[in-house]
């Protein structure tokens, strides 16, 4: 069961916060389901050492260690900020032993609520459940690599196909692999990066993990839009109170 829906947000994006409540909401998610994620916002900050000194004082082990190496001072301070928030949230999901979407403000789901909590029980039926990704960007280097899909005609994949942070379905389980395993030392930070190295083999990964793929979606722009969230607005594109939403 998909306990929670925890959406990303900064208290100054209003607008992007209630356009994705409507959109959960349009696809049957419960109002008892929905998390808005108060995010640590870069701008309140007006150098990365403090970020990652305050990172570290939240033991968060790996800012720790970004301050000793001094790589720091070579990431974007908003990468930062957005990494803690998301380390944040995987030691939320692993204290309160839930399974839950962690998504960003600005996509919504493609799928039905009551869909996607048929597939989870599916897939932990199957034993051993960490992760799904909701999408699949793959990069030209990983186009080829090969996939397994869990049953004939599926587009849910065996293990981590790609490259994708928007959306993702954590257990406990498959939170406490992150939070343990993404410890920077592969020179990234960013969590899509290290989904990407998890997709080349460059980092190990458990049974349990798994990735929505179609191919059909898969080399355009948007990616998957089957079962991935998609792109509600991008800036400086359009409006999304006076232009349709893109939900499928």
């Amino acid at each position: 069961m998909i306990d929670k829906i925890i959406v990303m947000n900064l208290p100054a994006e209003t607008r992007r916060r209630y356009l994705c409540e409507g959109a959960l909401l349009a696809k049957g998610v419960p109002l008892d389901r929905f998390q808005i994620w108060e995010c640590i916002d870069d701008k309140a900050y007006e150098k990365s050492q403090k970020l990652c000194e305050d990172a570290s004082d939240d033991k968060i082990e790996q800012y720790t260690k970004l301050l000793d190496s001094g790589m720091y001072k070579h990431v974007p301070i908003a990468i930062l900020a957005q990494q803690w928030n998301y380390f944040r949230i995987m030691r939320y999901i692993i204290e309160k032993r839930i399974t839950a979407i962690v998504m960003h403000d600005d996509t919504i789901l493609g799928l039905k609520f009551e869909r996607l909590q048929a597939i989870i029980s599916i897939l932990k039926n199957r034993g051993n459940f960490h992760l799904l990704l909701l999408n699949c960007f793959r990069k030209p280097h990983v186009l080829h690599n090969e996939l397994t899909p869990i049953c004939a005609h599926s587009i849910i994949m065996h293990g981590i196909c790609g490259s994708y942070d928007l959306g993702v379905i954590y257990s406990p389980r498959g939170a406490n692999w992150v939070l343990n395993t993404h410890t920077f030392e592969n020179d990234t930070v960013k969590l899509e990066d290290f989904y990407m190295l998890c997709s080349l083999g460059k980092i190990d990964q458990p049974k349990g993990c798994y990735t929505v793929f179609n191919d059909q979606y898969s080399h355009k722009e948007m990616g998957n839009r089957v079962y991935c969230p998609s792109t509600i607005f991008k800036p400086n594109t359009w409006d999304p109170i006076r232009e349709p939403i893109d939900t499928n």
